[in-house]
């Protein structure tokens, strides 16, 4: 990568950061967002005011993607175009060594560029000079290594009578090699002009031939009205040095840059601005009621990690290529937040990704609280040493608020996590995979998906047809897309429009036995599913919404159409909250009227009476539970009516088998050893007690079994409620 401080465009403020590349530094002075023009314009001007160069060197250091190569530009700049007294005789010549590879090709490029540009100023004599001596290197290793050995002697070279011998010899039986350059540099001094030789980007060559660069100019090229700039990482070459010629260390510079300039470095606040203005760019305006979390997160988390310009373009060009991806599905100051991370702290957005639970503080729950400081630095940041800790807490915390449980002992309730979840904040599990894969996971809906279901919620076709397909599309792990679905219409309930409520409410009560299916329930699990997202919903857009007039408009309204399982748990909701706890006091404000509770209580008695009738009741699922709630809606004798309304009917065999499949729960043991709970059946005495007689209804079983024309699933399922009934009997099933 070329560097940072690329080109920003043709703008006259040259701040347009569309323009951004890793191969394009800047050019011109109104391109400078860095502030790198006054340091370069000195250097410029220092190298005008030189009369009687040679051979010098100047150097300009800074660390890998610091602008080195905009600075130099911007001395060449004021070198060819600046106007600067004293310029007019300087001819530019730039020497990308980068091009080339090993000692033969740097070498013989070298002289060639020499020849091609210094040489014509020389006369025709000292022109052919200059070209023999580049065809007596050509092809020469040893030759090359002689000649910048014997003249930089103590430089790491090989020993001076084997390089003096070489030097010394004729290659053609003409002039030596020292006799050549002897004559080059003797028409250098009578030429009128002088030259600038760049050489940029040695930063990017091996470490033996930055240093075969260095000696080449030391040597050779150590000539009258020549001027070297050589930019690099004096760290770097420090380094290589040091372990090729640990006698020499910094000394080898010393020897050869007569003139070392630091690059000096961006402003801070130049290089946010900057990668700012590509964030807006890429990311779009943040909006005003995201600001604030916005700064929190790029003071904490972006900003500690840019010092150079090559550190914008690494992140912007990230940005550029992952954004689109996700746009609208993730949170614009998380995303950006993590794709620093990524691209700065590798290691620690791994550990990240690989303790999702943790960091989204599902797993801190079960670790007590002494060792929760401990886990979480073991987990997260073993990757770096200690010193790098409190910065990078300080990130982690910003973005995953639950890591503050370990660190800093804060606590964050319910409310907190509901509006994390609306954010797509990447603290939330169900919103974690796309800051990572780019891609939303089958546990998400997509941003544009509940956009169009919040601005069509009052269309309940729109609405049944959406739920319908939710329903239709199975997850990778489990379930269905319709509890994703009314998972984030809970949490984006208070963005459905108030006229919209009445109108989605009464299409999501008209469909909802369709949505309790076993898929969507927890396998471990019998109190969860899409009834209990449906009071989840309920919660959040009715009763924390409307008034109470209100609700009992729309909810009535709604129950007229409701499916009959929906309508029975929804009406039992409604009476069991007008209920006054053991202690004389109802718990909170009720989700309806008292009034409204009685009218649902009737409307639902009714309904149940009519399906008991015409035999639509025993169809329904989980009979036995709502045999319950038909006596817990008549009330008071309701537990006699049910049990004669059972009682007329054992001689249906429907009716016994439908019993014999809801008698029977799932439960789950997990004894030593078990690395996963074994699954079990389970059959409560009390419950077939009291909604029938267990000495009927047994008898009623043995009569069934007893026919060879039974079908086999109402065989198996009379077959398994017997075992279990002897194996409580007999003391081996719980009760």
């Amino acid at each position: 990568m070329k560097d940072a401080a690329a080109e920003l465009g043709d703008r006259p403020d040259g701040l347009d950061p569309a323009a951004i590349s890793p191969d394009h530094p800047i050019e011109r002075p109104e391109q400078d967002v860095f502030g790198f023009d006054p340091f370069a314009r000195a250097i410029a001007n220092s190298i005008a005011g030189l009369k009687s160069p040679e051979g010098l060197v100047i150097g300009i250091h800074g660390p890998w993607g610091s602008g080195k190569s905009s600075a130099v530009n911007l001395v060449k700049h004021h070198l060819t175009k600046g106007g600067l007294k004293g310029a007019e005789d300087l001819t530019l010549v730039e020497f990308n060594p980068w091009w080339f590879n090993g000692a033969d090709a740097l070498a013989i490029a070298f002289f060639r560029e020499m020849d091609s540009s210094v040489g014509k100023s020389l006369p025709a004599k000292a022109r052919t000079v200059l070209r023999d001596l580049g065809r007596k290197l050509s092809g020469a290793s040893p030759f090359i290594e002689a000649v910048v050995n014997m003249v930089t002697a103590g430089t790491g070279g090989a020993a001076v009578g084997t390089g003096a011998k070489l030097v010394g010899d004729s290659l053609d039986g003409k002039q030596t090699v020292l006799e050549e350059h002897a004559e080059i540099a003797k028409a250098l001094r009578s030429a009128k002009r002088r030259f600038v030789v760049v050489i940029d980007d040695l930063d990017r060559l091996s470490v033996d031939d930055a240093l075969l660069v260095f000696k080449l100019v030391k040597s050779a090229g150590r000539l009258p009205s020549i001027v070297y700039v050589m930019v690099f990482d004096r760290v770097l070459i420090e380094t290589a040095v040091k372990e090729r010629f640990p006698s020499e260390g910094p000394h080898f510079l010393e020897k050869i840059v007569q003139a070392g300039f630091e690059l000096p470095p961006p402003e801070p606040h130049d290089l946010r601005d900057l990668l700012l203005k590509n964030v807006n760019r890429i990311i779009g305006q943040i909006p005003t009621d995201q600001e604030t979390r916005f700064w929190n997160v790029f003071y904490d988390v972006v900003a500690p990690n840019v010092a150079l310009p090559r550190d914008i373009v690494r992140l912007t060009n990230a940005l550029e290529v992952t954004w689109p991806a996700v746009a609208g599905d993730v949170d614009a100051p998380d995303f950006l937040a993590m794709e620093s991370l990524r691209q700065f702290w590798p290691r620690v957005h791994r550990a990240i990704y690989d303790n999702k639970t943790l960091v989204c503080g599902h797993e801190l729950s079960f670790i007590p609280q002494g060792q929760a400081k401990d886990h979480c630095n073991a987990q997260l940041l073993g990757s770096v040493s200690e010193q790098e800790w409190p910065q990078l807490q300080k990130a982690l915390m910003r973005l995953f608020p639950a890591l503050e449980n370990a660190w800093k002992n804060n606590f964050y309730d319910a409310e907190f996590e509901r509006e994390w979840r609306q954010q797509r904040r990447v603290c939330v599990e169900t919103h974690f995979d796309p800051y990572f894969r780019l891609t939303l996971s089958d546990q998400a809906a997509s941003a544009k998906e509940i956009e169009a279901f919040l601005v069509s919620a009052d269309d309940p076709d729109f609405v049944r047809d959406a739920l319908h397909q939710a329903l239709a599309t199975p997850r990778r792990r489990g379930g269905t897309r319709a509890a994703v679905l009314l998972e984030e219409l809970t949490v984006r309930a208070p963005l459905v429009p108030e006229a919209n409520i009445g109108p989605l409410v009464a299409a999501i009560f008209g469909m909802a036995d369709e949505l309790e299916i076993a898929a969507d329930r927890s396998e471990f699990f019998s109190f969860d599913g899409n009834f209990l997202r449906l009071h989840l919903l309920l919660n959040r857009l009715v009763y924390q919404r409307l008034a109470i007039e209100q609700r009992d408009a729309v909810l009535e309204a709604a129950a007229q159409t409701a499916t009959l399982r929906w309508l029975i748990v929804f009406s039992l909701r409604c009476i069991r909250l007008q209920e006054s706890a053991p202690n004389g006091q109802v718990s909170g404000e009720p989700l309806t009227s008292a009034g409204a509770a009685e009218r649902l209580r009737a409307l639902t008695l009714a309904r149940v009476e009519a399906a008991a009738s015409e035999g639509a009741f025993i169809r329904l699922p989980d009979l036995v539970s709502n045999l319950f709630s038909w006596r817990d809606l008549i009330g008071d004798g309701g537990a006699d009516q049910v049990r004669a309304w059972l009682a007329e009917r054992l001689d249906d065999d429907a009716l016994v088998e439908a019993l014999a499949r809801s008698f029977i729960s799932v439960g789950w043991t997990h004894t030593a050893g078990d690395v996963v709970a074994r699954r079990e059946p389970r059959l409560n005495r009390g419950s077939v007690e009291a909604l029938v007689d267990p000495v009927a209804l047994r008898a009623r079983m043995t009569q069934i079994l007893s026919r060879e024309d039974v079908e086999a699933g109402r065989r198996e399922a009379i077959e398994q409620f017997e075992a279990a009934w002897v194996r409580l009997d007999c003391g081996t099933l719980d009760d």
